[in-house]
């Protein structure tokens, strides 16, 4: 199968391309790393970024993904403000219409379990969105767009919502991981916004 993954060298994406990669799926993985070079020979780099997709049309075309795994958002874990969300809406937009385009069938996309709105107690995927922070609103936007696309168009669309993911390879400045660290070094954490 072939699938085309955004994000694939972020915090989720890694594990996602490494599962699929053992899987022995063939992979185009879109990166701004120019760095990034695979030692497999089912995952190709497509190098660049959303700001542009000029250059990516033909690829894509090309190599006719059966999949495609909408993962990257730039600004996480720092910038969730309604600049960066307008600037993440746009450029999502327009990478989910070029894949219609193209005629992907199946695209899965990430939101994030902000879309529902609720500040404090339990959350849950059964629960009606209600998103009131940009990010939020940016990708529950999305997830209309797509799912109205979808349904009008003819391809299958996946949302998930990711829940406060942590573990090993976020960056160090986060919460979990600030907190473990100064636990493991024998410090008190210093949580600057507890609430």
């Amino acid at each position: 199968m072939k699938i085309f993954v955004t994000g694939g060298t972020g915090f989720n994406g890694r594990y996602i391309v490494e599962k699929l990669r053992e899987q022995e799926q063939e992979l185009l993985v879109l990166t701004r790393n120019k760095s990034y070079d695979s030692k497999y020979k089912n995952i190709r780099p497509v190098y660049g970024d959303l700001s542009d997709l000029s250059e990516l049309e033909k690829t894509l075309a090309d190599f006719s993904p059966d999949i495609s795994i909408h993962l990257a958002w730039e600004g996480i874990p720092y910038d969730y403000g309604p600049e960066m969300s307008e600037k993440n809406l746009q450029r999502s937009k327009n990478l989910l219409d070029l894949l219609i385009k193209i005629g992907c069938p199946k695209i899965i996309g990430t939101g994030t379990g902000w879309e529902y709105g609720k500040e404090h107690g339990e959350l849950n995927e059964n629960m009606e969105p209600s998103p009131n922070k940009p990010i939020a609103i940016a990708k529950n936007e999305i997830y209309n767009t797509m799912m109205e696309k979808s349904r009008s168009q003819g391809f299958e669309f996946i949302w998930t919502r990711l829940f406060y993911v942590y573990g090993c390879g976020r960056k160090e400045t986060t919460l979990i991981h600030s907190i473990s660290n100064s636990l493991s070094e024998g410090n008190t954490p210093k949580i600057k916004t507890p609430n």
